[in-house]
């Protein structure tokens, strides 16, 4: 099976979630795929605390499927109640479709996928469309635009399985590093 190439390149503007001068911010990209191009959205912090972020390089081993969340570790919570209250949480939870770059530690947990605001990122990637009206770090349509690379990728639109030896590979092209916080600039 040949793997279509998905390539992302990480800009030098940034937008926030909100006015407010701590909100979570995001560097805004763009990822093509098939001669379509979205824009992204890639959490990150201007303070020092930062999240893991892909390098660049080519990403060979990455595979698009559809995630659901696995049960909450039981330890994470001091309650019964907090635990059983995340359980129903996870339950509601249809899933997402997602590139899983298969990349190794400390980036392990990256995935591109869908969302809407910073907030909705830690570290992932998010590719759709900037919203031109309202608010400007708004991705639009962002669900949609992961079913279409899905497709471009050799998917059928709305498949929900989960990862398994059909799903599709890609070639997940990240072209540059994360970029010097310092020279950002607002979108």
């Amino acid at each position: 099976m040949s793997s279509t190439r998905v390539t992302y390149e990480r800009g030098t503007t940034y937008v926030r979630e909100n006015e407010n001068q701590n909100s979570a911010r995001a560097l805004v990209g763009t990822m093509t795929v098939g001669g379509y191009a979205f824009d992204t959205l890639e959490r990150y912090s201007p303070t020092g605390l930062d999240y893991v972020h892909l390098p660049a390089g080519d990403h060979t081993r990455a595979v698009m499927y559809w995630w659901r969340p696995g049960p909450p570790d039981r330890k994470k919570f001091k309650t019964d109640e907090e635990y059983d209250a995340e359980v129903k949480r996870r339950a509601k939870n249809p899933g997402k479709r997602v590139i899983n770059p298969w990349a190794s530690a400390p980036h392990q947990s990256i995935l591109v996928h869908y969302g809407e605001t910073p907030s909705w990122w830690e570290g992932c990637i998010g590719p759709g469309w900037l919203a031109r009206a309202g608010q400007r770090c708004t991705l639009t349509e962002s669900a949609d635009a992961m079913e279409f690379i899905f497709t471009l990728c050799g998917g059928t639109w709305g498949e929900k399985n989960l990862w398994d030896a059909n799903a599709p590979r890609v070639c997940l092209r990240v072209v540059n590093a994360f970029p010097d916080r310092a020279r950002l600039t607002a979108y």
